[in-house]
């Protein structure tokens, strides 16, 4: 009986420490939603994930290829393994999942967004506010330009605007271009409006937002026939008027740096 009495005691014991805080440490080596990001490096290293997305896409499948295939602009696949490029040529598929990378590929770069956007309140230490508002106004950018390129894929997707798992319904165009056209708006809202530096070439801007804002625009107009001209009415209950887009579009026409080129051969 002593026996079993000693037994019991060591394990009431030994339950105890299991329940402390004794075993409970913070893990020093893996970054996860509760330290990462902490800090500006941490958020800029967040949004290079964001758009590294952009370089993760099969050759075969990627956005603006299947694009070019399913137009008049070129041919798809010449060699006896291009199944998927010849059978897009002719507006066939090869299989269910033919364009499975490519959903899950976008989409994995829309959570990257959205768990960059989640978290950046709980950095305290920003170098200034401009900083905030830069890396602030790219992540907007590239959840819209993630959400415009799936519109244009599939007509309209399911709508995920945080991080957190869910299983939501297809959006309707009114739902998906309204939070296409906010991220755009917010985006071009915060973003400076400076000539980039050699070593941020690449990364989205004000000017390139205001040409995608334009873009979208009137990609939701010509195909669903919503008269955009009007007004379109955000997520937030503000608006986006044709005025707005108009002055944007000028904004980076004469302001951005940019211009077309002499000959478009070249």
């Amino acid at each position: 009986m002593k026996r079993i009495f000693i037994y019991l005691l060591a394990s009431i014991s030994l339950w105890n420490l299991s329940c402390s805080d004794f075993l409970e440490t913070d893990n020093l080596t893996k970054k996860d939603s509760s330290n990462f990001p902490v800090s500006p490096e941490d958020a800029t290293q967040s949004l290079y994930g964001a758009y590294s997305i952009m370089l993760a896409f099969d050759a075969a499948v990627h956005p603006f290829m299947i694009g070019e295939i399913l137009s008049d602009n070129r041919f798809g696949g010449g060699g006896q393994n291009d199944q998927i490029p010849q059978a897009m040529n002719v507006f066939k598929v090869t299989s269910d999942s033919q364009l499975g990378g490519t959903w899950s590929t976008l989409y994995k770069g829309i959570f990257r967004c959205n768990m960059l956007l989640a978290s950046l309140d709980q950095i305290t230490e920003w170098d200034s506010n401009e900083q905030k508002n830069k890396i602030l106004g790219e992540a907007h950018f590239l959840r819209a330009h993630y959400y415009f390129t799936m519109a244009q894929l599939w007509g309209t997707v399911p709508l995920v605007i945080n991080p957190t798992p869910q299983n939501n319904p297809k959006a309707t165009p009114e739902e998906l271009y309204g939070q296409i056209f906010y991220d755009l708006k917010t985006a071009i809202e915060v973003l400076p409006s400076v000539q980039q530096p050699a070593s941020e070439l690449g990364r989205a801007t004000k000017w390139a937002t205001e040409a995608l804002m334009a873009r979208a625009y009137l990609f939701y107009d010509g195909y669903y026939h919503q008269n955009a001209r009007k007004e379109v009415r955000l997520v937030d209950e503000s608006t986006v008027t044709a005025n707005q887009v108009i002055a944007w579009l000028t904004d980076c026409i004469q302001n951005s740096g940019h211009q077309l080129t002499d000959d478009f051969r070249n």
